[in-house]
């Protein structure tokens, strides 16, 4: 009888609580003083899978081939070789390089390759001198310090000898401090030449690759999920 009473007791309690009966639940919040939460759209990244190893390693190889050959370009970018079918190509300031496995596979020599990248290359470094605003690209050039030595100083023996008048006058000959539009940056395809024969290949290669990098131009899919900002339009084929 005792335990018919405790059983009973207990599911009156556990019905005034909630836990049991069809009656109006107690919320376990409180609810937030700020309202409901926005909806909030998140927008999403598509992964594309990496290409094959051995294309991959094809690139990785022509791509160390020309860095070294052209340090003096000071490129050392992360590079991204995508597996996706289409051809494109892009880079993303200097620190990073995109080349899909549908673009290398387009080149049917280490050459072709070679001269795609060499492009990519001048086009990070263009673009490198252009934010790197005018300093860099028109260095001043300070004219001569005025430190009179020996004859020159005068003083007693008579007038000085003019070595420093010579050189302002030849200072001023030479142009001065530079004045004038700033100049154009580098051609990147004048880059890109330079940088295929140091690296052992011909300037002819670039333009044998230019059906490639038409093809590449008129893609930017990847682009435009990678790149912040507003993209290039694509070059109509």
């Amino acid at each position: 009888m005792a335990a018919r009473v405790r059983t009973v007791w207990l599911a009156s309690l556990l019905a005034v609580a909630g836990c049991v009966g069809d009656g109006e639940k107690l919320p376990m919040v409180a609810p937030s003083p700020f309202g409901p939460p926005p909806n909030v759209q998140l927008t999403s990244r598509v992964l594309h899978a990496p290409a094959s190893q051995q294309e991959a390693m094809r690139v990785n190889l022509v791509w160390q081939k020309l860095l070294l050959a052209n340090k003096e370009a000071g490129l050392r970018p992360v590079f991204h070789t995508v597996g996706m079918p289409t051809p494109e190509i892009f880079h993303k300031g200097t620190g990073e390089l995109y080349i899909t496995e549908g673009l290398t596979k387009l080149c049917r020599t280490d050459a072709q390759l070679a001269a795609v990248l060499a492009l990519e290359m001048g086009k990070m470094v263009s673009e490198r001198e252009v934010l790197a605003g005018p300093a860099v690209r028109r260095r001043e050039r300070l004219p001569p310090q005025e430190i009179r030595v020996g004859a020159d100083a005068g003083g007693t023996f008579g007038p000085a000898d003019g070595t420093h008048l010579a050189e302002l006058l030849k200072y001023e000959k030479e142009g001065g401090r530079p004045h004038g539009p700033l100049p154009p940056p580098p051609d990147p395809n004048v880059l890109a030449r330079a940088y295929l024969v140091k690296a052992g290949y011909s300037e002819k290669d670039l333009v044998a690759a230019e059906p490639i990098l038409k093809a590449a131009r008129a893609n930017v899919t990847l682009e435009k999920q990678l790149r912040p900002g507003p993209t290039p339009v694509p070059v109509a084929p």
